[in-house]
Order: C-alpha cells, then sequence, then structure tokens
C-alpha cells in the first residue's frame, strides 16, 4: 500500500483526500439534515398534540357538565312523579270509604272489615313506594358527583365556567411558554412574566380535584408554567414585589396539598421561589418574628437531652439557622447576633451524638462554615468599633503636646528667673511658677463663657 501511495504525486494524494472529505461531508450533511427535518416534525406533533389535548379539557368540561345537568333533572323528575301518584292513591282513598260507607243491612257486618282492610293495605303499599322512592333520588347526586355531603354542590352553570376559565387559563399559559421559549435572550422574557403569573393563579383558582379535566395534563401545563416563570425570574432580573412572589409560591403549595403526586414536580420552583423572597429585605414585623422562632428554638434545644431528640429536629433547626444567615433586615446582622451563635454552636455539639456517616459530615461541615463567618463578621465588627477610638486616643495626645508647647512659650519667661531649681519644686515656688499670666486666665474664662453660651443656647432650644 505504501509502495502504491508513494508512485502517486502530491497532487493527486491531495485530490483523492478532498474527494474523500467531500464525500463525507456531504453524507453528514444529509444526515443532519434529516435530523432537523425529524426534529422539526416532531416538534409539530408535539403542537398538535397539545392543542389536542386542550380541545379535550374543554370537551370534557362541556360533557361532564351536560351530566350534571341531566341527574339534576333525572332527580326533578324522580320528586314530580312521586308527587302525581300521591295526590292519585290520595283521591282513591278518599273516594273508597264514600262508597262503602252506607251498608244496606246491619247484619252484614264483615262487608264494612273488608272495606276497611282495603284502604290500610292501599296506605301500606303507598308508604312503602314512597320510602323507596324517596331513597333512590338520594343516592343518585353521590354516583354522579363523589364530593363529601358536608360541602355544597356548585350548581352545573357555575362547574361549566370554571372549567371554562381553566382551559383557558391552561391553553393561554401553554402558547405564552412556547412563545417565550423560542426568544433566546432572557431580558426579552420579563415582559412575559406577569401574564405567566396571573395564568398560573387563574388555573389554581379554578383548578378542582373532581373535575373532568385530566389532572396529569393540567400538572404538566402548570408545571411547565411555573418553570419558566422561576427561570425568568432568575435569570431576566425583573422587577418584583415580595407579597407578589410569595402569593406565587404559595399558589404553588396549595396545589401541592391539593394533589400529593404533584409535589415532586413543584420542588424545584419551591426551592427556587424561596431563594428569592429570602433576597428581599425583611420587614420589621417579619424580623421580629423570626427573632423569636430563634429564641424559641434555642429554649428547645436547649432543652435537649441524649436519646430525646431525632434526626428531623437537628436538620429543621438547621434550616432555620440557614434561613435566617440568607435574610436580609434592616439594623440587624444575623451573623453577629449572639442567639444565631449560641444556637450553631449547641446543634454542632448536639450532631456529634449520632452516628457518624456522609450526612452527618455534611451537616458538621454547614455548621462550622457558619460559625467560622460568624467569627469572621464578629472580629469585623470589634475592629470597625476599635477604630474610631484608636484615631481619637492618637489626635488627644497630639493635643496635649501642642498645649504644652504653647504653655512652654508662654511660661518661658517665669521659668528662665528660676535659676538652678530643684526637680521638685516647693510649695512656695510653686505658687511662683505656676502662678498663670494674665493671657492664661483670659482663655480659661472665655473657654468657660463659651461652654455657658453653648448650655444656655441648647436650653433655650
Amino acid at each position: 500500500m505504501d509502495v502504491i501511495l508513494a508512485q502517486l504525486g502530491r497532487q493527486e494524494l491531495e485530490a483523492h483526500c478532498s474527494d474523500a472529505m467531500k464525500t463525507q461531508l456531504a453524507a453528514m450533511q444529509r444526515a443532519l439534515s434529516d435530523a432537523v427535518a425529524a426534529a422539526k416534525r416532531a416538534e409539530e406533533v408535539q403542537l398538535a398534540s397539545q392543542k389536542l389535548a386542550i380541545t379535550l379539557f374543554e370537551d370534557g368540561s362541556e360533557l361532564s357538565s351536560s351530566l350534571l345537568a341531566s341527574t339534576r333533572l333525572q332527580d326533578d323528575l324522580g320528586q314530580s312523579l312521586e308527587r302525581l301518584t300521591g295526590l292519585a292513591l290520595g283521591v282513591s282513598i278518599c273516594a273508597t270509604p264514600t262508597k262503602g260507607a252506607t251498608p244496606s243491612r246491619p247484619s252484614t257486618s264483615n262487608t264494612p272489615q273488608k272495606t276497611d282492610s282495603t284502604p290500610q293495605k292501599k296506605r301500606k303499599s303507598i308508604s312503602t313506594e314512597e320510602t323507596s322512592t324517596k331513597k333512590k333520588p338520594k343516592g343518585l347526586p353521590s354516583v354522579a358527583s363523589p364530593r363529601a355531603p358536608d360541602t355544597p354542590a356548585k350548581s352545573p352553570e357555575v362547574v361549566q365556567k370554571s372549567s371554562t376559565l381553566l382551559a383557558k387559563a391552561l391553553a393561554a399559559g401553554a402558547n405564552l411558554v412556547e412563545e417565550l421559549a423560542k426568544k433566546k435572550k432572557a431580558a426579552d422574557r420579563v415582559e412575559g412574566l406577569k401574564p405567566l403569573v396571573n395564568h398560573f393563579n387563574t388555573a389554581h383558582k379554578h383548578l378542582d380535584v373532581n373535575s373532568a379535566i385530566d389532572q396529569g395534563e393540567a400538572l404538566k401545563t402548570l408545571s411547565a408554567v411555573a418553570a419558566m416563570a422561576v427561570s425568568v425570574m432568575q435569570h431576566g432580573k425583573p422587577s418584583m414585589q415580595r407579597h407578589w412572589v410569595h402569593k406565587f409560591r404559595d399558589n404553588i403549595a396549595d396545589i401541592q396539598e391539593k394533589i400529593p403526586d404533584s409535589a415532586s414536580a413543584f420542588n424545584g420552583c419551591m426551592n427556587s421561589l424561596s431563594k428569592i423572597i429570602s433576597s428581599f429585605p425583611l420587614t420589621v414585623k417579619e424580623g421580629r418574628r423570626l427573632r423569636m422562632r430563634l429564641r424559641k428554638a434555642l429554649e428547645e434545644v436547649k432543652g435537649w437531652k441524649e436519646g430525646s431528640f431525632s434526626v428531623s429536629d437537628v436538620t429543621q433547626s438547621i434550616s432555620l439557622i440557614g434561613e435566617v444567615l440568607e435574610s436580609t433586615c434592616p439594623n440587624w446582622n444575623p451573623r453577629t447576633d449572639k442567639t444565631v451563635r449560641e444556637l450553631t454552636a449547641l446543634l454542632l455539639n448536639r450532631v456529634g451524638l449520632f452516628k457518624d456517616n456522609r450526612k452527618q459530615e455534611k451537616r458538621k461541615q454547614k455548621l462550622q462554615s457558619w460559625l467560622d463567618e460568624m467569627n469572621k463578621a464578629k472580629e469585623g465588627s470589634q475592629d470597625v468599633s476599635t477604630a474610631p477610638r484608636s484615631s481619637t486616643d492618637k489626635t488627644v495626645p497630639s493635643k496635649s503636646k501642642s498645649q504644652k508647647k504653647k504653655k512652654k512659650t508662654t511660661q518661658a519667661t517665669p521659668m528662665e528667673v528660676d535659676e538652678e531649681g530643684p526637680l521638685h519644686l516647693p510649695p512656695n515656688a510653686t505658687t511662683t511658677v505656676v502662678s498663670p499670666p494674665s493671657s492664661s486666665t483670659t482663655s480659661s474664662d472665655s473657654e468657660c463663657t463659651e461652654y455657658e453660651r453653648h448650655a444656655k443656647d441648647e436650653a433655650s432650644k
């Protein structure tokens, strides 16, 4: 093979290689075009299936409303038939005694007993029929609607209206998610955030567990809407309000409570929304509530003894500390708070009582890292608090030195008079040396008068 290739020239080899590469590229291009066509076809099928599901929702809601209406009509017809039969039988009962009330002879005493016995039998049959017919309509609504008897039954018009609104909200949310998914930049999706959340809230309002709409399809669309809204909140950085995001998270939590199977579909959204809400600054009331929760948790942890608490209790307290450290409150730094520090240290001690495993090591590392952050924050606050004091302490002696220099210059003449004076002067000498000149007395008097004036001005204010 090498001998054959050696006989060929360089240009011929390049030409053969280029031809082979062209053929390979053409084959790859064909395969890619087929894959793109298949992807487009799959997207079209998916859109068609979603539209079909929405139409099926509407048809199902209409069928359920018509079924409820037919059951109500059946109940009304049963009651009206009961009334008619009762009235008809009541008229015949009243007429029978009048026919056999006038006996021709007193000796025929058996005939009135027979006439009296027939109405009694008729009355018994009527009562049994009435009880049987009354029991039947009571069972019909329970078959039609599986709700509890305590909850008031909604009218078919209300049910139909809520189902149509739910279907419209789901369809609008699905269409909006598709439109936003086509936009590549996250900033371009910010405009659709509020409509998305509004569609989700309306769907949550009209979502009924016992409705004819398929819950699986509804939950798919709702999870897609929630995921898109959360992604816009995280990456688009829109202007939001805390109560608005809090309401959105509460609606998701309500859906998880109503339909427990949907909890796993919304767990990621709930976690990300809790982080977004924690980024907002807390109000004064919320800060007070959070501090009260910290104090209660600290009292509970102090009362724990070995064997009296579980891992779930520890994880709950750790999550509370994480929530506190992630939150921001005006005029309060949780990393320098004594309660948070003490609770973290106690939890680190309590975690050591459990058996060692990977989860326990992660908990210990997390608590230790929080303690290190608190120590650094405490040292930083102490440095900030001591910094102005040191600066003032440094400035004070400089002032005193300048004053001493001024005093030396002013007292140069009397000190020159004291020749060969000892280091510790006698009392009479101190009086002669320290006796201040007229300038010093005037300065001290002026300082006192200025202080008095300042005090008088403040009192007048």
